[in-house]
């Protein structure tokens, strides 16, 4: 379930910044592929252990301490700056009610990432603190 929002977070960010660029907001689209770059930069050279790790996650019903380390990089870096970035842009990126709906979309997909981030980061502390 993690690994199915974490791809719908990559696509509805690369749909933000299609509306932007149709809607000529330049700047912002720019913004945003820059924090959509530096994303996929810092995880494509770990694709192929992300997939084994998240394997392992599946297999084992426990994640691994790699598999936290890349997802938190992504949930911590990418998500807070890109829900931070596309609350302050969502209204210059509508342009029909389509890409007001994939927007929002955008939006809650990111906060709800960001919160199992969160509250993973929360608990686990507790966890670690408590031993």
């Amino acid at each position: 379930l993690e690994l199915f929002f974490f791809f719908l977070d990559i696509l509805t960010d690369l749909k933000q910044i299609h509306d932007l660029y149709q809607g000529a907001q330049f700047f912002f689209g720019g913004m945003m592929l820059c924090v959509y770059s530096a994303t996929m930069a810092m995880l494509v050279k770990n694709l192929k252990e992300l997939y084994s790790e998240a394997r392992n996650t599946v297999n084992t019903g426990i994640f691994t301490d790699k598999y936290l380390q890349m997802m938190n990089l992504e949930k911590g870096f990418e998500s807070a700056l890109s829900l931070a970035a596309s609350a302050y842009i969502v209204r210059f990126a509508i342009n029909d009610a389509h890409t007001c709906a994939s927007n929002v979309f955008n939006i809650i997909i990111s906060a709800v990432s960001l919160s199992a981030f969160l509250q993973r980061r929360i608990i686990l502390a507790q966890v670690f603190h408590q031993m």
